[in-house]
């Protein structure tokens, strides 16, 4: 899977078969961060979006949204979180961040943010006091940049949106490391706000099943890095939920 920022234009593709499949206007709407989003579904404003695994489990204290559909990517990739550093850093492993400067995505993304940090609480470290200086780069493209071109000394980033990014640029493998991976995931699902009318419910989800069907919809697929869609699996997202309700056990992280 892509990130946004890198094939705007394939989304929008994207957004609009999925529309003149279901035969209804096309609206697509891009939120500057996962909470926007979230709130977003919350309040009915959006009826159908791709989400961040991170987010979708927020949002099940209050049911605001439900699985839609689930992808398959490509090659059979794994959700994982990734923590990367410059290929000249001397860092090897977690430990060797203290003190550094670390690129986290959004504090709602499951593998930008919350993983690294869960993972951390659990070996008594303090994100916020562990690292000199925590930035929100806002989408794992941006964070991958940051490391590729030593802004920061680290980043947490989605390994899907990882080997997109080596795809469309293969000397990124020269100029960042991988010194720590996540287990796998669940994949971040598609979802439906809970006010959504039943019969679009249906038939979006009718549509994103059929997708990789026909030819097109194959193609604009394969460019998100995406082969098929299939019905959701709840139990996909048990450790991704397990991980998080630790995390907030543990208090979780508030960040200014």
């Amino acid at each position: 899977m892509v990130g946004a920022e890198a094939t705007f234009s394939t989304y929008q593709q994207f957004v609009r078969r999925v529309c003149l499949d279901v035969g209804r206007k096309e609206a697509f709407i891009v939120r500057p961060s996962y909470a926007r989003v979230r709130e977003a579904l919350e309040r009915g404003e959006v009826d159908v979006a791709f989400v961040c695994t991170g987010t979708y489990l927020h949002s099940l204290r209050d049911k605001s949204m439900r699985l839609l559909v689930q992808p398959v990517f490509r090659d059979s990739l794994d959700y994982r979180c990734l923590v990367i550093v410059p290929a000249q850093s001397s860092a090897a492993t977690l430990d060797d961040l203290r003190g550094a400067v670390m690129a986290f995505t959004d504090s709602e993304s499951n593998t930008g943010c919350i993983v690294p940090c869960a993972t951390m609480l659990t070996r008594g470290l303090d994100p916020k006091s562990y690292f000199r200086k925590v930035v929100f780069t806002g989408s794992h493209d941006r964070s991958i940049m940051a490391v590729a071109h030593s802004v920061v000394d680290g980043a947490a980033v989605d390994s899907l949106v990882w080997h997109s990014a080596l795809r469309q640029d293969p000397e990124l493998a020269r100029r960042v490391r991988i010194i720590w991976q996540s287990e796998p995931f669940g994949p971040p699902p598609v979802v439906v706000s809970a006010m959504i009318d039943p019969a679009l419910e249906t038939s979006l989800r009718k549509a994103l099943l059929a997708m990789d069907k026909d030819p097109a919809g194959h193609e604009i697929l394969s460019e998100l890095g995406i082969e098929r869609f299939e019905l959701p699996r709840p139990q996909c997202y048990e450790t991704a939920m397990t991980l998080y309700e630790d995390f907030e056990r543990r208090g979780g992280m508030s960040w200014p």
